[in-house]
């Protein structure tokens, strides 16, 4: 798996998913735990920034197919003893491994549980955002939070609770984006909520981020040159918004 191309590794994942869809009785159980929960511990602890990333690839096969019928189970039920748990550990390369691993199976969920357990399994996962987004140890792991959330904001909005997305986007506005440890981390707050315009210009979006903006003004004059371009080229998307007045943002 290192030492392949990109395409062999996809081609691996398909692979894999396809064994599991076809499994039945106890070589369902040997695909589940011997094969891809195999695979999502090495992931997430993988020594190397290269071995993660490119057994990540064989993965992203499987999480792109959460449609499916059993997949979303599946994923809840092998991530679970694994992810959550190093989202916490103190080695920051497996944090920031699990981080990455995490946002892109977001969610993890299982329409088959009573709606009760549900929602507490989701909100497990926000608190989660939150802790990551609040990490203080490690800047890769903030970065990697900051792109993960702005994502699930666009991609995800309906499924967010309100007091949430405004918890989320408040942390990322007058917290984050004025980290004065990195430049990498405004420059992610500010690069994510482009994205996240980008990919949602709903209403109720739109409507929060105009009562949020302000805070960022001061980015404008930022020292670092990478933080300044990455605020006016937000400003420039939020030009295009008829809704969103670009002076929210400089006021």
């Amino acid at each position: 798996i290192p030492s392949c191309r990109k395409s062999q590794r996809e081609a691996y994942g398909e692979v894999y998913f396809r064994a599991w869809r076809a499994a039945s009785g106890p070589y369902l159980d040997a695909m589940e735990e011997g094969c891809l929960q195999d695979l999502m511990f090495h992931a997430v602890h993988a020594s190397t920034t290269m071995m993660a990333a490119a057994v990540r690839q064989v993965l992203t096969y499987t999480h792109e197919q959460k449609r499916q019928r059993g997949v979303d189970a599946m994923l809840l039920k092998l991530w679970n003893p694994i992810l959550f748990r190093a989202l916490k550990v103190a080695n920051p390369n497996v944090r920031k491994n699990a981080a990455t691993l995490f946002i892109d199976a977001f969610p993890l969920q299982d329409a088959t549980k009573p709606a009760v357990e549900l929602d507490e399994i989701l909100q497990s996962q926000f608190n989660h955002l939150t802790r990551l987004l609040k990490d203080d140890t490690a800047v890769g792991v903030r970065v990697v939070a900051v792109h993960g959330v702005c994502r699930i904001l666009a991609l995800f909005w309906d499924l967010i609770p309100q007091v949430t997305t405004n918890s989320l986007l408040a942390i990322l506005v007058n917290d984050l984006a004025h980290d004065a440890s990195a430049n990498s981390v405004r420059v992610a707050v500010l690069v994510g909520l482009k994205y996240v315009l980008a990919q949602n210009t709903s209403t109720g979006l739109v409507t929060m981020l105009k009562n949020l903006l302000k805070p960022l003004a001061p980015l404008l004059h930022d020292g670092s040159e990478r933080v300044r371009v990455a605020f006016l080229e937000l400003l420039l998307a939020v030009s295009k918004l008829r809704a969103l007045p670009w002076q929210s943002c400089v006021a």
